[in-house]
């Protein structure tokens, strides 16, 4: 009976810690929602079984498999469409993250379209770029659209 109850406490006490990515997609979207503009992020659905995953120096990590149901080809379509007074697209990626070939695909062909694409990390956070290109963004909004 000890035995179990430990089991059932340890996988309650695993945290899932935030990656880079995630804590930059929050701190973009409370800057979209400040500056009023509009946003879309697919958020990907959890999928089968969770499993507890211990690494070399005694830390744990969920191991999970995600998939975003879409129809067409949504496999790498950016993390964020941000409306104003034009539309933009923008990729969230870690420090190191790497663009994959169909975000690639993606970015190429909507800036091909005319459209205003880019990848953001963390350090465009720090360095203000990320709030100067959403203040662009804004600019050309006549009309505050209240709830519509």
């Amino acid at each position: 009976m000890k035995a179990a109850a430990a089991v059932r406490v340890r996988k309650t006490a695993v945290r899932v810690r935030k990656t880079e990515e995630e804590d930059l997609k929050a701190a973009v979207l409370d800057i979209i929602a400040f500056l009023g503009l509009l946003v879309l992020h697919i958020r990907p659905a959890r999928r089968g079984t969770e499993e507890i995953e211990e690494a070399e120096d005694g830390t744990q990590r969920s191991k999970q498999r995600w998939e975003t149901p879409v129809q067409g080809d949504g496999k790498g379509y950016p993390d964020l469409t941000i409306a104003g007074g034009h539309v933009m697209w923008r990729e969230l990626k870690s420090s190191t993250g790497e663009v994959s070939v169909a975000q690639q695909r993606w970015l190429d062909r909507l800036e091909a379209a005319g459209g205003d694409v880019g990848v953001w990390r963390p350090e465009d956070l720090r360095s203000g770029r990320i709030l100067r290109e959403l203040k662009l963004c804004r600019r050309g909004l006549t009309k505050t659209f209240e709830g519509k």
